[in-house]
């Protein structure tokens, strides 16, 4: 009785965690290579949801965005993941990941270092804890923050992977 039991709640629960954000490191770091229509039906097929976008304005940013979330709660600004999609005519396209899995940025943190990029700067910046990995051609911007929840006094850890091109992160936010 308690297999059957002990079964049950296991396959419950696994696609809980299986799903809880579906997106590898290096399906993000692909993303970075895609065109914007690729981008949107790639991560709708995904089951990421589109949330908004803003179009690039040559006279006060090189870059225009799209945002998705992953498994958004309906009445409020939640979700367990977003992306941030960076586009332009002009410059490599950037992907901002932002994710509150610690068992997700441990994955992510252990594909950054199995595929040879080391750290070449850590620093604290308006109370968040700011790491920068730099590979051949690609570098990483990690944010470690915390946020407090809006229906509690209590906070929730947050990690942001920023993801350019090692030019654009020697040229403007070196």
């Amino acid at each position: 009785m308690n297999r059957v039991i002990l079964s049950l709640f296991v396959f419950l629960i696994q696609p809980v965690s299986t799903f809880a954000q579906n997106l590898s490191f290096d399906e993000v770091l692909n993303l970075r290579k895609k065109s914007l229509s690729d981008v949107e039906e790639y991560l709708n097929s995904k089951g990421w949801d589109f949330l908004k976008a803003s179009k690039q304005d040559e006279e006060f940013s090189k870059y225009g965005y799209v945002t998705f979330s992953y498994k958004k709660l309906d009445h409020i600004d939640y979700a367990q993941s977003f992306i941030y999609y960076f586009f332009s005519e002009y410059y490599k396209n950037k992907i901002l990941i932002q994710i509150f899995k610690k068992d997700i940025y441990n994955k992510y943190m252990t594909r950054i270092n199995s595929i040879g990029m080391r750290l070449i700067k850590t620093d604290v910046e308006n109370g968040s804890v700011v790491k920068v990995y730099q590979g051949k051609t690609t570098t990483v911007k990690l944010t470690i923050y915390s946020k407090k929840e809006e229906q509690s006094d209590s906070s929730k850890t947050g990690y942001h992977f920023f993801i350019l091109d090692n030019w654009d992160y020697n040229t403007h936010l070196n």
